[in-house]
Parts: structure tokens; C-alpha cells; sequence
């Protein structure tokens, strides 16, 4: 299972995080693989570093999750023109429990690996496979942890705004290791991205109608707006339109290309 290569964090800053994420499987992949997996395609690494990490995003307050929220996303890629894994499961002893792996590749409930014990291992199950090098990147496997506004309903009050900013922070502290905590910048803009980077109509309003002068940046087909800008020009909500997006927390630009 190739975990080197990672996915672009949704909100294309928390390269820490996501790191921190894949070492968890990373740190501990030096185990021998049974010659009764190895002769049904089964490759699993241990889940402790998985679970300690995920669950320490459930012990936020409260008050850190009313506006935003972090949730890991594990995908499987194709390069070699194969078949995906016939399935992916958490393993512990004699119990294993499957995980849903949809036909983009993506496991879609991985983030219940959190309530799992920390002494079990995750696992794929892939037999068209069998006896390639452990190093092939003919299918890789992304972690991605998306920070992202609960609300898409298309309008958000600078008071939401402000609060997620403020608690976007407080999920990074979380996964990150104490002594790079310095490191972690603050969160001044919001990151609007779409499925297929298609870009939406983003205004600023307050009680008069439409606040002219808003100035929007892009960053790798995600659109930025600066949250100091929006009070500035004295809008009281952002207003997003033109189909399904994600808002995210992002820290300023400048400091995302540094």
C-alpha cells in the first residue's frame, strides 16, 4: 500500500496535518506480512496512529464545532490502468469491519476508523496485485483533511465567518504536535473551491443591498476572499451562488505560497 505520496489538503494549507495523518500509518508500516495475506491480496498497516489522531478532533469543545468542522478523506488512485481494491477494512484479531469504497475511490466513511481500538490495523484486500513491488505506485493512496463551514447554504453572516476563522485554528492545534504549533499561521481569508474548480459569483451585502468593491484572489482554482476586507467595506454577509461549493478557514495567500 503506498501511502508516500499525499493529496493537497482540501484547504491547501494544512501540509502539517496531513502529514501528521499519513505518518500515522507511515510510523509503524514495518510489520510482516502473513504468507495467508499475502496469498489473498490483503495489505494492511496498523490503525494506533489513525486513531489517536482522528480522535483527538472529538475531544474539541463544543463551541470549536458549532461553525466549522475537519474530516479526513482517504482516496485511492489508479495509475496503472487497474481495478480498485475489492475491499478495505479494519482488522482486530478475529473482527473486521468494512468501509465503503465508492468507484471514485474514495473510502467514504473513514473517519468512524476514530472509534475503533487502537490495536487493530486497516486494511485493503487486492489480489490483481499480488507480487507487486511494495514501492509501485500503480495505486496510491491520498490522505486529505478538509476544514470546512457547516453552512452551504449560500449566505454567511460575518459573525459565522469570524467565529469559523477563530476555530479553524483550534482543529489544527489539535492534530498538530505540540512543538510545531508555533508554526501554524493565522487564519485571515476564506477559501470558497468547487468539485470541479469552477469558479461561483461571491458578493459582499449588508441592510443596503449589494457592498461594491470586493476584491476576490484565486489560488489553484480556490477563490480567496480576506475577511478584514469584508468589514472594512462594511458587509455583514457573503453571499455565494452558482451551484455547490466548500467554504473554508484559509490563512492568508502569502503565507499558503510560503
Amino acid at each position: 500500500m503506498n501511502t508516500r505520496k499525499l493529496g493537497m489538503v482540501s484547504v491547501a494549507l494544512i501540509l502539517m496535518a496531513t502529514n501528521s495523518l499519513a505518518s500515522a500509518g507511515e510510523s509503524e508500516r514495518d510489520h510482516v506480512m502473513s504468507e495467508a495475506d499475502e496469498a489473498l491480496g490483503i495489505d494492511c498497516m496498523p490503525a494506533k496512529g489513525f486513531v489517536k489522531l482522528l480522535g483527538k478532533l472529538s475531544t474539541l469543545k463544543a463551541d470549536k464545532t458549532d461553525s466549522v468542522s475537519m474530516v479526513p478523506e482517504m482516496k485511492f488512485v489508479i495509475n496503472d490502468g487497474g481495478a480498485m481494491p475489492s475491499r478495505v477494512f479494519f482488522r482486530r484479531e478475529s473482527f473486521q469491519l468494512p468501509f465503503t469504497l465508492n468507484d471514485q475511490g474514495v473510502v467514504t466513511d473513514f473517519i468512524i476508523i476514530k472509534d475503533m481500538h487502537k490495536d487493530g490495523e486497516m486494511c485493503l484486500q487486492d489480489k490483481t496485485r499480488i507480487g507487486t513491488p511494495e514501492d509501485s505506485d500503480g495505486l496510491e493512496l491520498h490522505i486529505d483533511m478538509e476544514l470546512s463551514f457547516h453552512n452551504i447554504s449560500g449566505v454567511h453572516s460575518l459573525a459565522e465567518l469570524k467565529d469559523g476563522l477563530d476555530d479553524g485554528r483550534a482543529h489544527i492545534k489539535k492534530i498538530v504536535p505540540a512543538m510545531m504549533r508555533f508554526m501554524i499561521p493565522k487564519f485571515t481569508h476564506l477559501g470558497v473551491s468547487t468539485e470541479k474548480g469552477k469558479p461561483r459569483l461571491i458578493r459582499a451585502y449588508n441592510n443596503d443591498g449589494e457592498v461594491p468593491g470586493l476584491n476576490i484572489s484565486v489560488i489553484e482554482n480556490m477563490q480567496m476572499i480576506e475577511y478584514a476586507q469584508l468589514k472594512s467595506l462594511g458587509a455583514d454577509s457573503l453571499h455565494i451562488t452558482g451551484g455547490p461549493y466548500t467554504l473554508g478557514p484559509t490563512p492568508n495567500p502569502k503565507d499558503m505560497k510560503e
